[in-house]
């Protein structure tokens, strides 16, 4: 019977490791997400220094807006858990929150428009 309850034990706390290691790892690579674009851009389409620069002023406002956006979603959803029960108030929310899903997609649409902009015709094949 205590070896059982050891196995029982031992196989949770092996479980509540792995979900820790994974929600760590996914914690640490969110943030690493923009050295990644910027490193992409400049290693594997070989961008120049002014394209580089160029691409500096492009993601600030393209950041802004889309933390703005998540922001507003987060506080939606944050309304919409506490008026849950209201109809009206709840139809309203998913509807601000669709339409700000629909900003963020048009957001990074915009945003990528740009960055191929910047592109010589030879990085855009």
């Amino acid at each position: 019977m205590k070896t059982l309850q050891f196995s029982l034990m031992f196989f949770v706390l092996c479980n509540v490791g792995f979900f820790l290691v994974v929600w760590l790892k996914q914690i640490r690579s969110h943030r690493s997400s923009a050295l990644t674009i910027r490193s992409l851009l400049c290693q594997h389409l070989c961008f120049s220094d002014g394209q580089i620069s160029m691409y500096d002023e492009l993601i600030l406002p393209y950041e802004k807006d889309l933390n703005k956006l998540t922001f507003n979603i987060k506080r939606y959803r944050q309304m919409l858990s506490d008026n849950f029960d209201n109809v009206k108030a709840r139809n309203v929310l998913s509807e601000l929150i669709e339409n700000n899903r629909r900003m963020i997609d048009l957001v990074r649409y915009n945003h990528y428009l740009q960055v191929r902009k910047l592109c010589t015709e030879l990085q855009k094949n």
